[in-house]
Protein backbone atom coordinates (compact mmCIF):
# COMPACT_ATOMS: atom_id res chain seq x y z
CA UNK A 1 0.00 0.00 0.00
CA UNK A 2 2.91 2.37 0.68
CA UNK A 3 3.82 2.10 -3.02
CA UNK A 4 0.31 1.87 -4.50
CA UNK A 5 -1.14 4.96 -2.80
CA UNK A 6 1.52 7.45 -4.02
CA UNK A 7 1.36 5.99 -7.54
CA UNK A 8 -2.44 6.16 -7.56
CA UNK A 9 -2.34 9.75 -6.32
CA UNK A 10 0.20 10.70 -8.98
CA UNK A 11 -1.94 9.14 -11.72
CA UNK A 12 -5.07 10.88 -10.44
CA UNK A 13 -3.31 14.25 -10.29
CA UNK A 14 -1.99 13.74 -13.84
CA UNK A 15 -5.49 12.83 -15.03
CA UNK A 16 -6.91 15.85 -13.21
CA UNK A 17 -4.45 18.22 -14.90
CA UNK A 18 -5.06 16.65 -18.32
CA UNK A 19 -8.85 16.84 -17.95
CA UNK A 20 -8.63 20.52 -17.00
CA UNK A 21 -6.33 21.35 -19.92
CA UNK A 22 -8.30 19.49 -22.56
CA UNK A 23 -11.59 20.85 -21.21
CA UNK A 24 -10.38 24.44 -21.52
CA UNK A 25 -9.08 23.86 -25.04
CA UNK A 26 -12.25 22.08 -26.16
CA UNK A 27 -14.43 24.88 -24.80
CA UNK A 28 -12.29 27.43 -26.66
CA UNK A 29 -12.76 25.57 -29.94
CA UNK A 30 -16.51 25.19 -29.37
CA UNK A 31 -16.71 28.92 -28.70
CA UNK A 32 -15.61 29.49 -32.30
CA UNK A 33 -17.92 26.77 -33.62
CA UNK A 34 -15.18 24.21 -34.20
CA UNK A 35 -15.52 20.56 -33.23
CA UNK A 36 -12.57 19.84 -30.86
CA UNK A 37 -12.17 16.42 -32.49
CA UNK A 38 -10.72 18.13 -35.58
CA UNK A 39 -7.89 19.76 -33.63
CA UNK A 40 -4.84 18.10 -32.12
CA UNK A 41 -3.45 20.35 -29.35
CA UNK A 42 0.14 19.99 -28.17
CA UNK A 43 0.31 17.81 -25.07
CA UNK A 44 2.71 20.19 -23.29
CA UNK A 45 0.25 23.08 -23.69
CA UNK A 46 -2.58 20.91 -22.36
CA UNK A 47 -0.61 20.00 -19.24
CA UNK A 48 0.63 23.57 -18.76
CA UNK A 49 -2.85 25.13 -18.95
CA UNK A 50 -4.38 22.28 -16.97
CA UNK A 51 -1.73 22.59 -14.30
CA UNK A 52 -2.43 26.30 -13.84
CA UNK A 53 -6.17 25.69 -13.56
CA UNK A 54 -5.80 22.78 -11.14
CA UNK A 55 -3.36 24.72 -8.96
CA UNK A 56 -5.72 27.71 -8.83
CA UNK A 57 -8.63 25.48 -7.79
CA UNK A 58 -6.48 23.69 -5.20
CA UNK A 59 -5.30 26.97 -3.67
CA UNK A 60 -8.93 28.08 -3.42
CA UNK A 61 -9.80 24.88 -1.54
CA UNK A 62 -6.72 25.23 0.69
CA UNK A 63 -7.56 28.83 1.56
CA UNK A 64 -11.16 27.84 2.36
CA UNK A 65 -9.93 24.98 4.58
CA UNK A 66 -7.48 27.23 6.47
CA UNK A 67 -10.15 29.87 7.05
CA UNK A 68 -12.60 27.22 8.35
CA UNK A 69 -9.97 25.79 10.73
CA UNK A 70 -9.12 29.24 12.07
CA UNK A 71 -12.79 30.11 12.61
CA UNK A 72 -13.40 26.77 14.35
CA UNK A 73 -10.34 27.29 16.59
CA UNK A 74 -11.47 30.80 17.55
CA UNK A 75 -14.98 29.56 18.33
CA UNK A 76 -13.66 26.70 20.50
CA UNK A 77 -11.32 29.02 22.42
CA UNK A 78 -14.12 31.54 23.00
CA UNK A 79 -16.51 28.83 24.23
CA UNK A 80 -13.91 27.41 26.61
CA UNK A 81 -13.11 30.81 28.11
CA UNK A 82 -16.78 31.76 28.45
CA UNK A 83 -17.76 28.49 30.13
CA UNK A 84 -14.73 28.48 32.43
CA UNK A 85 -14.58 32.17 33.21
CA UNK A 86 -12.80 32.68 36.54
CA UNK A 87 -12.04 28.98 37.08
CA UNK A 88 -8.60 27.92 35.85
CA UNK A 89 -9.16 24.23 36.71
CA UNK A 90 -12.24 23.90 34.50
CA UNK A 91 -10.45 25.79 31.74
CA UNK A 92 -7.55 23.33 31.79
CA UNK A 93 -10.03 20.45 31.78
CA UNK A 94 -11.88 21.81 28.73
CA UNK A 95 -8.63 22.33 26.84
CA UNK A 96 -7.52 18.78 27.63
CA UNK A 97 -10.83 17.47 26.29
CA UNK A 98 -10.35 19.50 23.11
CA UNK A 99 -6.79 18.19 22.69
CA UNK A 100 -7.95 14.59 23.14
CA UNK A 101 -10.71 15.11 20.58
CA UNK A 102 -8.24 16.57 18.09
CA UNK A 103 -5.91 13.61 18.68
CA UNK A 104 -8.72 11.13 17.98
CA UNK A 105 -9.67 12.99 14.80
CA UNK A 106 -6.02 13.02 13.71
CA UNK A 107 -5.70 9.27 14.33
CA UNK A 108 -8.91 8.61 12.39
CA UNK A 109 -7.77 10.69 9.40
CA UNK A 110 -4.34 9.05 9.49
CA UNK A 111 -5.98 5.63 9.32
CA UNK A 112 -8.03 6.49 6.25
CA UNK A 113 -5.74 9.10 4.67
CA UNK A 114 -5.55 7.16 1.40
CA UNK A 115 -9.33 7.17 1.02
CA UNK A 116 -9.57 10.86 1.95
CA UNK A 117 -6.93 11.81 -0.63
CA UNK A 118 -8.61 9.62 -3.27
CA UNK A 119 -12.02 11.23 -2.68
CA UNK A 120 -10.53 14.73 -2.69
CA UNK A 121 -8.65 14.15 -5.96
CA UNK A 122 -11.88 13.03 -7.61
CA UNK A 123 -13.60 16.15 -6.31
CA UNK A 124 -10.64 18.28 -7.48
CA UNK A 125 -10.92 16.74 -10.96
CA UNK A 126 -14.59 17.68 -11.31
CA UNK A 127 -13.98 21.17 -9.87
CA UNK A 128 -11.06 21.76 -12.26
CA UNK A 129 -13.14 20.49 -15.18
CA UNK A 130 -15.94 22.97 -14.46
CA UNK A 131 -13.53 25.86 -14.00
CA UNK A 132 -11.68 24.95 -17.20
CA UNK A 133 -14.93 25.18 -19.18
CA UNK A 134 -15.55 28.67 -17.81
CA UNK A 135 -11.95 29.71 -18.49
CA UNK A 136 -12.13 28.34 -22.04
CA UNK A 137 -15.10 30.55 -22.82
CA UNK A 138 -13.34 33.55 -21.26
CA UNK A 139 -10.27 32.90 -23.41
CA UNK A 140 -12.51 32.77 -26.49
CA UNK A 141 -14.10 36.09 -25.57
CA UNK A 142 -10.65 37.64 -25.13
CA UNK A 143 -9.70 36.54 -28.66
CA UNK A 144 -12.88 38.16 -29.95
CA UNK A 145 -12.25 41.46 -28.16
CA UNK A 146 -8.59 41.55 -29.25
CA UNK A 147 -7.55 40.44 -32.73
CA UNK A 148 -4.21 38.63 -32.89
CA UNK A 149 -3.69 39.39 -36.57
CA UNK A 150 -1.81 36.92 -38.77
CA UNK A 151 -0.86 36.80 -42.42
CA UNK A 152 -0.55 33.40 -44.06
CA UNK A 153 1.35 32.95 -47.32
CA UNK A 154 1.35 30.05 -49.76
CA UNK A 155 2.59 30.14 -53.36
CA UNK A 156 2.37 33.92 -53.48
CA UNK A 157 -1.18 34.02 -52.14
CA UNK A 158 -1.94 35.85 -48.90
CA UNK A 159 -4.66 35.15 -46.37
CA UNK A 160 -5.34 37.38 -43.36
CA UNK A 161 -7.28 36.76 -40.17
CA UNK A 162 -7.27 36.80 -36.38
CA UNK A 163 -5.56 33.75 -34.88
CA UNK A 164 -7.04 32.04 -31.83
CA UNK A 165 -5.25 28.70 -31.69
CA UNK A 166 -2.32 26.77 -33.08
CA UNK A 167 -2.11 23.02 -32.67
CA UNK A 168 0.37 20.42 -33.86
CA UNK A 169 -0.94 20.36 -37.42
CA UNK A 170 -2.73 23.63 -38.17
CA UNK A 171 -3.25 27.25 -37.28
CA UNK A 172 -6.80 28.34 -36.49
CA UNK A 173 -8.05 31.84 -37.20
CA UNK A 174 -11.25 33.71 -37.81
CA UNK A 175 -12.49 36.51 -40.02
CA UNK A 176 -15.59 38.62 -39.69
CA UNK A 177 -17.51 38.79 -42.97
CA UNK A 178 -20.75 40.81 -43.10
CA UNK A 179 -20.95 40.70 -39.30
CA UNK A 180 -20.60 36.90 -39.16
CA UNK A 181 -17.61 35.27 -37.51
CA UNK A 182 -16.14 32.46 -39.58
CA UNK A 183 -13.51 30.15 -38.11
CA UNK A 184 -11.00 28.62 -40.51
CA UNK A 185 -7.79 26.64 -40.39
CA UNK A 186 -4.76 26.02 -42.55
CA UNK A 187 -2.38 23.05 -42.23
CA UNK A 188 1.07 24.22 -41.20
CA UNK A 189 2.67 21.92 -43.79
CA UNK A 190 0.91 23.82 -46.61
CA UNK A 191 2.10 27.29 -45.58
CA UNK A 192 5.30 28.96 -46.70
CA UNK A 193 5.23 31.72 -44.07
CA UNK A 194 3.22 32.89 -41.07
CA UNK A 195 3.53 36.53 -40.04
CA UNK A 196 2.23 37.65 -36.66
CA UNK A 197 1.23 41.25 -35.98
CA UNK A 198 0.64 43.17 -32.79
CA UNK A 199 -2.76 42.52 -31.18
CA UNK A 200 -5.42 45.09 -32.04
CA UNK A 201 -8.73 45.68 -30.25
CA UNK A 202 -11.75 44.77 -32.38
Amino acid sequence: MKVVEPLSSALLITACVYVAGISQYSELMRFFGVNPAFSQPAIDKIFYDGGLITFEVFMGHLWFFVVCVLIAAIIVVCIVFLRSYGDKTIRVYYFSVVCQSLRRISEFLDGCSGLVVFIYLIFLTFASYEKAKIDGEKVGQSFISVCHAVELRKDGKTLKGCAFSKDRDAIWFYSIDDGDLKAKSKPLSELDQITYFDPVAN
